[in-house]
Order: C-alpha cells, then structure tokens, then sequence
C-alpha cells in the first residue's frame, strides 16, 4: 500500500491567519492507518463514503455527515471499510487554544482537558462545520476562520471537560509515565527495551503489556509517534527531508519515509510542499 500513496489525493490547509488550525483534505482513499495519536484535538468529518474508527478496544463506523471528536492524545486509528474507498476533512486545532477557550468557558485556567470520543451523526446539527470547513479552506477569510472559530467553540463547550492537574495516579500510571519520560529524553537515541527493563527491574514483556494497557500502543509504536509529530513540525517549518530524519532519530530518508507513511498516509515530501502551497493564504 505504500507505493500507492503518491496518487492519494490529499491537501493540507495552514494559514499564517489561524495558526492554531490545519486542515488535511483526502480524496477517494484505501489508505490504512497505523494507530496513532495527535497533541492537539482532532475532529473528523467524513464526505463520502464509511470509515472505521478503532481506539480503546472499541470500533465505530462512521458515514458521510458524520463527524467525530478524537481527544488530544487519544491512541486511534481510522481505516477503510470492506475496501472501499472514503473522503474526508481532519481538523487539527492546536491545545493551547483549546485550552485557552476552555479558560473562558470555565472562568478558570485550564491547562488540561479531555472530551469522550463523540460521534455527531445528525445532518442538521453537522451540516453548519462541514460549511464553515469549506469556506475555510477556499476563502481563508476573517469571517470564515471566525465562523470556523465558533464551531469549534461550541464542539468545546458541548463535550470537553477540564482535567484536574493534580489527579491521584497509580504506581502503574506512574511507571508508565516515567517510561515515556525515558524514551522522550533523547528521542534519537532512546533506551532500548532491554535497558528499560533492566533499570526498572521489570521484564520487556511486562513493559510492553503494562504500556499497551494504559497507552493503547506499545512503548515501540509510541516512540514512532512522536518522531512523526516532531518531523511534522520540522518539515513544516521548513527544515530538509534528509536533516529532519536525523533529527528525530531515524538512520536515512527512506526510514522516515516508510514511517511517515504508515501514520500519516503522506510522503514527507507530500507534506511538506502541500503545506508550503496552502500556508500562503
């Protein structure tokens, strides 16, 4: 599948006038997803056709008019149905400013949050984004990012939730985190999982098995995650293919291009000269 994801048809929309929003645009794709999660808050809005959306052990399939609200973090995966081709809009709008409205709403800082995985299948109730997204991506117009702005506002308001920072956490949650901490410190060269089970005395299989329970992914996969985050924010910002490879960890071009691939359905080079054709609105 990856030698076919030169012919997807696909945009990515990014505007020095709303740097807090970008939008991916695919047409007509079989594309498979690895599961995968986004720092910011992602809503998903199917034009044609049926996706499957996979998190926590559960599937939902979603239909044109549909849309849905992954939180920020949230291990995912959306992925054909019965092989047939979907269309559709995915929203990246950035934390902080999630965060910041969420300061607003709730007349306090807010500096976390969570939403559940909702799923909005009313037309009548989804038909105003799916309009505000494609004013948007044609017009890039105050109004149309303000509009934008105001569905996403109300999205916020309807089903997201402040997250108490000083939530209790088990030891388990706790040692989870320490081993993403460990992974993160030194993202090019990151312990192996021999090295973490032994400085935590556990064993590379209760590692993984502890880590897959609570983060949905393997240390392994969530390590890739987030060299692929970084290398988005790289290439966006203008960096070359070959620097941002090295810089997040991988030997060459062409294992960050298989990565790459498997999640985020692009090319490197696909998303890195679409957003620079979009990124001038």
């Amino acid at each position: 599948m990856q030698s076919s994801v030169r012919y997807i048809q696909q945009q990515f929309w990014h505007s020095a006038k709303a740097p807090h929003l970008t939008i991916r645009t695919t047409h007509k794709s079989l594309q498979a997803y690895k599961a995968h999660s986004h720092e910011s808050l992602s809503i998903g809005a199917i034009v044609e056709g049926m996706t499957c959306l996979s998190y926590d052990a559960k599937q939902l399939k979603l239909s044109a008019g549909d849309i849905v609200l992954i939180p920020p973090n949230q291990v995912h995966a959306c992925n054909p149905v019965a092989q047939h081709t979907r269309s559709y809009h995915m929203l990246y709008v950035d934390y902080d400013w999630c965060c910041l409205q969420l300061s607003k709403l709730h007349a306090k800082s807010v500096t976390q949050f969570d939403c559940n995985v909702e799923y909005l299948a009313d037309a009548h109730a989804t038909q105003p984004f799916f309009d505000a997204l494609e004013a948007l991506r044609t017009l890039a117009s105050s109004s149309a990012i303000a509009t934008m702005e105001q569905q996403i506002h109300a999205l916020l308001q309807a089903y997201c939730v402040p997250q108490n920072t000083v939530e209790q956490t088990s030891s388990k949650k706790q040692q989870v985190q320490h081993i993403k901490q460990l992974l993160l410190a030194d993202i090019c060269h990151p312990p192996s999982l021999q090295q973490l089970a032994t400085d935590l005395r556990l064993t590379p299989e209760s590692i993984i098995r502890q880590f897959k329970r609570l983060e949905g992914i393997t240390p392994n996969a969530y390590l890739h995650n987030k060299r692929i985050e970084k290398a988005k924010w790289l290439l966006a910002n203008g960096l070359d293919i070959v620097a941002t490879a090295h810089e997040v960890g991988y030997a060459d071009q062409s294992q960050l291009h298989r990565a790459f691939v498997n999640y985020t359905a692009a090319t490197p080079r696909q998303y890195q000269q679409q957003r620079s054709i979009f990124d001038n609105n």
